[in-house]
C-alpha cells in the first residue's frame, strides 16, 4: 500500500547562540569627584575582580581617595605587566622596581610604598589573601621643620630692631634675653599681632555690611516684594522702579530688587536687572561685596582663617580651622563671662579651650555662626546642611557651580595657601614691610612662630605643650627646640662667622676644608692626614673668605670631573667619603653670594690640588 505524502509548513529553527556566564565588570574606579580612573589592566592580575572589589572598599573611608588610589594602582599596574598576584613577594619586587627606576626623592617613594603596603596588609586582614611578613618601607629622611616668620624675614628682624631700640631694650630686661633673641621675639610679636588686627578689622567691616543688608531686607513687606520682582530695569530712564511708588534710586532699593529676584544667593552681575551693577559699583558696592553681605563668600572667610591662625592662645592647625570647624564651634562655657571654643582635627586631639567672652575672635566667630544658622533656613538646600551631624562652619556660595554641584560648598583642600597669600597682599598695601612674605608665607608658618614666641618668652615645655595641644611631651620637646633654633640659627651663624674671620691668622696655612692648620703652635700634635682635620687638636676653624671659597670650588669641581674614575677605582671609598665631601662643599658654596662665587671662580683655576685618590 502506498504511503500518503504529508504536506506541512517548514519550520526554520533559530541559530545556535553562545551566552557567557561571567558577569560583566566595569574595570574603573568611581571616586567622589572627578573623572573615573581606568583600571582595565586589573583583568590581567590573578583574581583581579576580587582585588578591584577590595580596593573600592579600602578607599571608602580615605580622605584623599584619588591620591591613595593612584599610589596603589602603580603597584597593581606593575603586577599586570608581570602577570603577578597581590602578596608579599610581589610587593617586595615592586619596592625594588620603585627604588631603581624612579628618580623621585626617598620621602616620595616612601609615601607611595606605604600606601601599597597598607592596602596589601588590609587584604591580608580581610582574609582575601594569605597572611605573610611584608617588606619594610624605605627609610625616610628627616622632614624639615616649617619655617617661622622670623626665619622667613631674614634681615628684616635686624631692621626692625634698629628702628625700635627702646622696645628691644625693654624685651631684653623683661625676659633676660640677648639682643638677638629679643629682636626675634619683638619682631615675631609685631608680625603676628599685625596679621591678627588686620584680619579682625576686615571681619568687622564685613559684619557691618551684613548688618546693613539684613536691616534693609527685613524691612520689605510681602506686597512690596511681589512688586519688586517685576522690575527688570533699574536705569535712570526706566519707569519700572517709579511705577511702584519710588521717586529716587537708592542702594536700599537696589538691594531689595536683588533680594526679590534671587533671595540670599546672588548670582554674577550679568544676571542682574540692567542698571543695578553700575549703580551699586559707583557707590562702592561691587558684586563681590554684595554677594558676601547677602550670604557669605570665600573672600570674607579668608580673614577668619588668618585671624584664627594668628591667635596666640589657640595656635591651631590650618586644617582644624578650615575643615573641622562646625556650627557649634563657639559655645557658652560654665564659667561666667567665658566661652568654649572647639576646633576638630583629623588625627590627634581636638582643640577645646575656654576664652573670655570679650575675646575679639570669639565675638566675631559667634556672631558669624549664629547668622549662618539663620541664613541656612532661608536658602535652597540649606536644611540639608542644618540636618548634617556636623555642619561645617566655613561654607560659602559659589556663583558658577559645575553641573550637579551644590551652590553652597566647603573650602577646597588646596585653597588655604592662596587665602593666606591674598590677605598678605592686602596687608602689604598698607604696610610695605609685609611684601617679603607674599610669596613665602603660608598658613603653616603661624603655629611654629607662636611656638617660638612662647619659648623666647620663657614658657616651659609643659606650657608650650598645652598651647600646641600635644598629647606627648616628647613631641613638644622636639618641636619647640626645632622651631626656636631655626628662627635664630641663621643670624647666630653670621655673628659667629664674623668672630672667626677676625680671629683668623694670616700666618697659618689653609687646609681647604674649612680649617687652618695650627700645628706650628702645637708641635706635639701628630698630623694624621688632610682627611682627619676635624679630629685634630691643632685645627683653627674658618668659615669662609675669598681664598677658601676658591678652594671649595676647586675641590668640588675635581670630585665632579673625576666621579666615574673614583667610583671605579674604589666604590666603597666613593660611597663612604667622596659623596659626603661633595655634599659638604656644595652646601658651603650655597651659602656664598653670587659676587663671592664670581670672584672665587677665577682664583680657583690657579689652585693646584694635592693627590687625593
Amino acid at each position: 500500500m502506498a504511503k500518503k505524502l504529508l504536506r506541512r509548513k517548514v519550520v526554520v529553527l533559530p541559530e545556535a547562540s553562545i551566552q557567557h556566564f561571567a558577569r560583566p565588570i566595569e574595570w574603573c574606579l568611581h571616586l567622589d569627584s572627578g573623572e573615573p580612573i581606568d583600571a582595565s589592566y586589573l583583568s590581567h592580575i590573578y583574581k583581579g575582580e576580587m582585588v578591584l572589589e577590595q580596593l573600592v572598599i579600602y578607599l571608602r573611608p580615605k580622605r584623599a581617595k584619588r591620591t591613595t588610589a593612584n599610589n596603589i594602582l602603580r603597584y597593581l599596574k606593575f603586577l599586570a605587566y608581570c602577570n603577578g598576584a597581590v602578596g608579599a613577594k610581589s610587593l617586595s619586587d615592586f619596592k625594588i622596581e620603585l627604588n631603581t627606576s624612579n628618580t623621585s626623592s626617598v620621602n616620595t617613594k616612601s609615601q607611595v610604598f606605604s600606601s601599597c603596603k597598607n592596602f596589601v596588609s588590609y587584604m591580608m586582614s580581610s582574609e582575601a589573601i594569605p597572611t605573610e611578613a611584608l617588606p619594610k618601607n624605605f627609610i625616610s629622611s628627616e622632614a624639615s621643620a616649617k619655617p617661622t616668620i622670623m626665619a622667613l624675614a631674614g634681615e628684616e628682624v635686624n631692621k626692625y630692631a634698629l628702628s625700635h631700640p627702646d622696645e628691644i631694650e625693654s624685651v631684653m630686661r623683661k625676659y633676660s634675653l640677648e639682643r638677638l633673641e629679643a629682636s626675634a621675639l619683638a619682631y615675631g610679636n609685631f608680625i603676628i599681632g599685625r596679621y591678627h588686627e588686620f584680619s579682625l578689622g576686615k571681619i568687622e567691616s564685613w559684619s557691618s555690611d551684613c548688618g546693613m543688608v539684613d536691616k534693609i531686607l527685613d524691612s520689605i513687606s510681602v506686597r512690596k516684594l511681589k512688586q519688586l520682582k517685576t522690575i527688570d530695569s533699574f536705569k535712570e530712564g526706566s519707569n519700572e522702579w517709579r511705577e511702584i511708588g519710588e521717586n529716587k534710586r537708592t542702594i536700599e532699593l537696589a538691594f531689595q530688587i536683588l533680594y526679590s529676584k534671587f533671595g540670599r544667593l546672588i548670582p554674577g552681575s550679568p544676571s542682574w536687572p540692567s542698571g543695578i551693577s553700575d549703580f551699586c559699583k559707583s557707590r562702592g558696592w561691587g558684586s563681590q561685596r554684595i554677594q558676601s553681605a547677602f550670604f557669605t563668600s570665600a573672600y570674607n572667610l579668608q580673614y577668619f582663617l588668618v585671624a584664627a591662625l594668628s591667635h596666640k592662645t589657640l595656635a591651631p592647625n590650618v586644617d582644624s580651622v578650615a575643615f573641622y570647624s562646625y556650627l557649634d564651634t563657639v559655645k557658652p562655657a560654665t564659667d561666667r563671662g567665658k566661652v568654649n571654643i572647639h576646633f576638630g582635627k583629623k588625627r590627634g586631639a581636638s582643640i577645646n579651650k575656654v576664652l573670655s567672652r570679650k575675646d575679639h575672635l570669639c565675638r566675631v566667630l559667634f556672631a558669624y555662626q549664629e547668622r549662618l544658622k539663620r541664613l541656612l533656613q532661608e536658602v535652597p538646600n540649606g536644611d540639608l546642611w542644618l540636618n548634617k551631624e556636623q555642619c561645617e562652619l566655613f561654607i560659602h556660595y559659589t556663583k558658577a557651580p559645575k553641573a550637579g554641584a551644590h551652590t553652597i560648598r566647603t573650602f577646597d583642600r588646596s585653597s588655604t595657601s592662596d587665602m593666606v597669600r591674598r590677605v598678605t597682599k592686602e596687608l602689604a598695601k598698607e604696610s610695605p614691610e609685609f611684601l617679603i612674605f607674599v610669596k613665602k608665607l603660608t598658613g603653616e608658618c603661624f603655629r611654629p612662630t607662636i611656638a617660638a614666641i612662647e619659648m623666647l618668652s620663657g614658657s616651659s615645655l609643659g606650657e608650650l605643650s598645652k598651647t600646641l595641644n600635644h598629647k606627648n611631651l616628647s613631641t613638644t620637646d622636639s618641636y619647640g627646640i626645632r622651631v626656636e633654633t631655626q628662627a635664630l640659627l641663621s643670624e647666630k651663624l653670621k655673628n659667629f662667622q664674623t668672630f672667626l674671620l677676625k680671629s683668623r691668622s694670616p700666618e697659618l696655612p689653609d687646609t681647604g676644608n674649612g680649617y687652618q692648620c695650627g700645628k706650628v703652635q702645637k708641635p706635639k700634635v701628630k698630623c694624621e692626614g688632610l682627611d682627619l682635620c676635624f679630629q685634630c687638636d691643632a685645627k683653627k676653624v674658618v668659615l669662609k673668605d675669598l681664598k677658601l671659597i676658591a678652594e671649595w670650588i676647586a675641590y668640588s669641581d675635581f670630585i665632579k670631573a673625576n666621579e666615574l674614575r673614583l667610583k671605579f677605582n674604589n666604590p666603597q671609598r666613593w660611597e663612604s667619603y667622596w659623596v659626603y665631601r661633595l655634599v659638604e662643599y656644595e652646601d658651603l658654596l650655597s651659602k656664598c653670594t653670587k659676587a663671592e662665587l664670581r670672584l672665587a671662580k677665577e682664583r680657583a683655576k690657579t689652585i693646584i690640588l694635592p693627590f687625593m685618590d
